[in-house]
C-alpha cells in the first residue's frame, strides 16, 4: 500500500506515470532518499544553467543510445535543445573526451575553466558521470 502511495506522489510530481528509475530505486528507501538529494543537487538545484544541464544529459543519452533517458529529459526540455545536442558540431566536439574517453585533455579543461568556475567543472563531471 505504501508503495502505491509513493508511486502516486511520484506520478503527480512528474505529471503522469512515475519514471521507472523512481519506482525501481524506490524499493530501497534509504538509498533512494539519498539518491534523490544527490540528483536534485545536480538538477534542478545545480549551479549550471538548466538548459546546459539538459543538453549535457541529452548528449549522454544520445551517446549511450539511451532512449529512456532521452525521452524523459527531452520531454522537460525544448526541441531546439534536442536538435542542438545531436546536430550541433560544437556540442558534439566537447562531449566525447569526458564521456567516451573518460578523460578531459588539459587543453579542453583549460578552455572550460575559462568559462566555468571550479565548482561548475566538478558539477559537469558528476552530471555526465551520473547520467
Amino acid at each position: 500500500m505504501a508503495q502505491l502511495r509513493r508511486n502516486g506522489v511520484l506520478g503527480a510530481a512528474t505529471g503522469g506515470r512515475p519514471a521507472n528509475v523512481f519506482t525501481t530505486l524506490g524499493r530501497h528507501q534509504r538509498l533512494f532518499r539519498r539518491w534523490l538529494r544527490f540528483t536534485g543537487a545536480l538538477m534542478p538545484g545545480g549551479r549550471l544553467p538548466r538548459v546546459d544541464t539538459e543538453l549535457l544529459i541529452l548528449r549522454v543519452a544520445h551517446n549511450c543510445h539511451c532512449d529512456y533517458e532521452w525521452r524523459h529529459t527531452s520531454a522537460s526540455g525544448s526541441s531546439p535543445a534536442c536538435r542542438r545536442t545531436t546536430c550541433d558540431a560544437s556540442a558534439r566536439a566537447r562531449m566525447p573526451a569526458l564521456h567516451a574517453d573518460r578523460d578531459i585533455p588539459d587543453e579542453l579543461w583549460g578552455s572550460l575553466g575559462a568559462e566555468l568556475a571550479d565548482a561548475d567543472l566538478i558539477e559537469l563531471c558528476l552530471l555526465v558521470g551520473h547520467y
